[in-house]
């Protein structure tokens, strides 16, 4: 009984993916989100609430900001990122242009990482401060044309007083200076800071195009499944992996309650399909906030 249900209400998913989302992510986000009111929190990052009409505006920013840099559909862009709200706003910007993003990490083998800076269409490299000392060097000697450093301090809340769910704690363990500045400083030619990309988006003047499909590719993920250590698989995610993902989650197709006003934690590391897909996509899907932390530690 449980089985058959569950087909009807599969071959219901499958029909409504095709009727109702063959476009992008992004518009089945905003979709979603131009629903809740302006204020109502989107992305939280440790105190900080970013509401759904700023993480938007912040969106195409992006958008513009990678079409005036000569960004195009089809391209791939590389993100080597801790989990901060950026990476929201990355992925929200970059696929509203069917631009593609590489997410790699800095833990990778150096020889791995030359590979993927090598073998890609790649324009520009998103990467935050505490991952760019890993590989800067490697950077130095590829052929990326523009660096975006990212700060973990770039979204803390500016005002703590302000600030009702603001752990203290963290400063105690993890205190974050901004030290994409410094980086920026010493490569001004290639390389700028995070809001002086998106101060990019004021060269673009013409209409954003959004011709997104379901087989749009998206994302680039990599998992070590039984490769060497440092030399993950390489796994792309079109717009259906994401949508298909979001939609069957729905209550009325998994039986599972609805759940609104949650928040989910995004601190897998952000090469990984289950950071990018099940924590910050399906979250947003199901209407929940999402929670940016960086440190990745056990302890």
């Amino acid at each position: 009984m449980f089985s058959t249900k569950w087909g009807e209400n599969g071959h219901i998913g499958l029909k409504r993916i095709e009727d109702e989302y063959n476009r992008s992510w992004y518009s089945c986000i905003k979709e979603r989100w131009m629903k809740k009111k302006p204020k109502h929190e989107m992305f939280f990052y440790r105190g900080n609430i970013i509401g759904r009409k700023e993480a938007f505006e912040t969106a195409d920013q992006v958008s513009k900001a990678l079409l005036a840099l000569g960004v195009k559909q089809g391209d791939e862009n590389h993100c080597c990122m801790a989990n901060v709200p950026a990476v929201g706003f990355l992925m929200l910007g970059a696929n509203q242009i069917g631009a593609k993003l590489n997410c790699f990490g800095g833990h990778y083998d150096p020889a791995f990482i030359k590979v993927i800076l090598k073998e890609t269409t790649d324009k520009i490299l998103f990467v935050t401060d505490d991952e760019y000392d890993k590989i800067k060097d490697i950077v130095a000697k590829s052929g990326v044309k523009k660096v975006v450093v990212i700060s973990l301090a770039d979204y803390l809340p500016k005002d703590l007083s302000k600030c009702k769910e603001y752990e203290e704690d963290f400063d105690k363990y993890y205190h974050h200076d901004n030290k994409a500045v410094d980086y920026v400083a010493k490569n001004k030619k290639t390389h700028m800071t995070w809001f002086q990309f998106l101060d990019k988006s004021a060269k673009f003047k013409g209409i954003i195009e959004d011709d997104n499909d379901l087989d749009t590719e998206f994302l680039v993920t990599y998992t070590s499944g039984s490769t060497r250590i440092g030399f993950p698989k390489r796994e792309v995610h079109r717009n259906r992996s994401l949508i298909t993902v979001g939609v069957f989650h729905a209550p009325e197709l998994c039986g599972n309650p609805a759940a609104q006003n949650l928040r989910g934690l995004a601190l897998i590391h952000t090469d990984s399909d289950t950071d990018l897909i099940s924590t910050i996509s399906d979250s947003l899907f199901q209407g929940w906030s999402v929670a940016f932390e960086p440190e990745y530690d056990r302890d």
